[in-house]
């Protein structure tokens, strides 16, 4: 009789060293996941984080869109934070009422989802321990707890502008994105530049970006227009309709025309004081390099984990 063939036993090794990194990983994210959480809860948001929730809470109280002390001024540019974080923090002091976790609470959804964002963004470029991996860096990110919460804008704007990402490159294999999918980028990334006026700047580093990528894709002028045309239409819609609004508000163009420009020159003057010119020319020009090539879609990949 023939001897019965022994089957081959599958190792657990490489099971092993797969999950443990992950249970790590999954660890310090619930880690960092409650202290936000209990951060939010306990803490009041910061002097500047509250000049933009006053005009959320003027609104929810019936007196407009204006700051609730001083000289009670309409669209003030002290509230350097717009509508798309103003607005549901005015919902949520409509439905739960104000208090600490109240002002917290849209900063905190923003924060999640710049990390949600993320993992989506590296989960279709790599696996999912790095994509979990980045999330929980950016959760973990040293007093992110300050910059993330206490009523600022910058975590919502930097969220809305990483969204454009997954919206122009869905997957590995489909390279072109449709004038369709050009256009809800840029709107989103109208979003992020009407959240934070100053975002602005980095519209001008965009645009060649996007150039090459479409280039790339196909060698064709009609394409490579049509598709600056819809980001920039997409991008201009946001701040279109916020303007319109603006206006149907103070119903007076000399008004209207004087308040933008006094807007444009605080976004100079905010770039002008930036702290960033502290900072070695060499290691900015590495992170604006860096930077660049993590916003491309052919960055290299990292290995598969």
């Amino acid at each position: 009789m023939p001897e019965p063939r022994s089957v081959p036993v599958a190792s657990t090794g490489a099971g092993r060293s797969s999950v443990l990194p992950m249970l790590a990983i999954a660890l310090v994210c619930l880690v960092a996941v409650t202290r936000l959480v209990l951060w939010a809860w306990t803490q009041q948001v910061s002097f500047d984080g509250a000049m933009n929730l006053e005009a959320a809470r003027s609104l929810v109280e019936g007196h407009g869109y204006r700051r609730m002390y001083a000289d009670h001024e309409a669209f003030s540019h002290a509230v350097q934070t717009r509508a798309p974080y103003i607005l549901p923090a005015a919902a949520v002091f409509a439905v739960f009422g104000v208090g600490l976790w109240q002002a917290q609470l849209v900063n905190l959804i923003y924060l999640f989802a710049l990390a949600a964002i993320a993992f989506a963004i590296v989960r279709r470029r790599v696996s999912v321990p790095w994509a979990a991996l980045a999330a929980t860096v950016i959760l973990c990110t040293p007093q992110i707890q300050d910059v993330g919460l206490n009523g600022y804008g910058e975590v919502p704007a930097l969220a809305w502008w990483l969204a454009a990402l997954p919206v122009l490159y869905r997957a590995n294999g489909e390279r072109e994105a449709g004038l369709l999918r050009c256009l809800l980028a840029g709107v989103l990334i109208g979003m992020a530049m009407l959240t934070k006026t100053v975002l602005l700047i980095g519209l001008v580093a965009v645009l060649p970006v996007f150039a090459i990528e479409r280039w790339r894709q196909r060698r064709d002028f009609a394409f490579l227009i049509a598709g600056l045309a819809a980001l920039l239409a997409g991008s201009a819609l946001p701040a279109a309709v916020h303007e319109a609004g603006r206006f149907l508000y103070v119903a007076d163009f000399a008004s209207w025309k004087h308040w933008l420009h006094d807007e444009l020159l605080a976004v100079h003057s905010r770039r002008a004081s930036a702290p960033a010119s502290t900072i070695p020319a060499r290691w900015r020009a590495r992170w604006l390099r860096t930077s660049a090539c993590c916003s491309m879609p052919w960055a290299s990949q990292a290995p598969r984990w």
